[in-house]
């Protein structure tokens, strides 16, 4: 999905219900977001369209691990925190 167009919200409350039964496909660990991790990210995407990213609980408080979903040609729907 393209970063041209913004998601409206009936789009992403639709595309939350059918991510809530996915297990996560990613999972970014101390390392944050590498190199390796965004081309891993890319052929992810390209294969499943739609994915649920785990962020490792000890990088929840350290926010450089996020990049910017255009870096991936793509679009965030929603962040959950415990």
């Amino acid at each position: 999905m393209s970063n041209d167009t913004p998601l409206s919200n009936t789009q992403k409350r639709f595309l939350k219900g059918i991510a809530h039964g996915l297990n996560p496909v990613i999972l970014i660990g101390g390392n944050g977001l590498t190199e390796g991790l965004m081309k891993e990210l890319e052929k992810s995407l390209a294969h499943h369209e739609l994915l649920k990213i785990k962020i490792a609980s000890a990088e929840r408080e350290d926010q450089s691990h996020r990049g910017n979903p255009s870096e991936s040609n793509s679009s965030s729907i929603s962040a959950i925190h415990r």
